[in-house]
């Protein structure tokens, strides 16, 4: 706080700043939950679910002011304000493709180990017969 001058005139200046950055992963997101009892994730991939949820994101604020009186019974307050957020949400769905007769565990293994097929075609055993369309 300082003094102008004249008088008793005073003037306060004040500045609050803030910064937040997060990043989140996906700890909690597919848990079991009250809402939805007896729903389990599980009962519909019962192998396996692994989506990586992301979610970053930066908040910043800034806030300025000044205040003061020019009388006992007349006072004064000026203050400003700027702020920006940003997020940056992702959902990655890992999918690994695996056959024989121990596809789940080595499935499950993949998955474990961050592996990812980012696609994965059907195998059905014989050429596909695809028929002519019917008038």
């Amino acid at each position: 706080m300082h003094r102008g001058r004249g008088g008793n005139s005073e003037v306060a200046t004040w500045v609050a700043a803030n910064f937040e950055a997060q990043t989140v992963g996906n700890s909690t997101v597919y848990k079991l939950t009250t809402i939805f009892p007896g729903w389990d994730v599980r009962s519909i991939y019962p192998v396996g679910f692994s989506p990586q949820y992301t979610n970053k994101q930066n908040d910043m604020q800034l806030l300025a002011g000044l205040r003061g009186r020019i009388s006992a019974a007349l006072g004064w307050d000026v203050s400003a304000s700027y702020g920006r957020n940003a997020i940056d949400y992702g959902l990655n769905l890992p999918i690994v493709a695996s056959k024989g007769d121990d596809w789940a565990k080595t499935g499950i293994d993949r998955l474990a180990k961050g592996e990812s097929d980012r696609i994965a075609l059907p195998e059905y055993g014989a050429p596909v017969h695809i028929t002519t369309q019917k008038k």
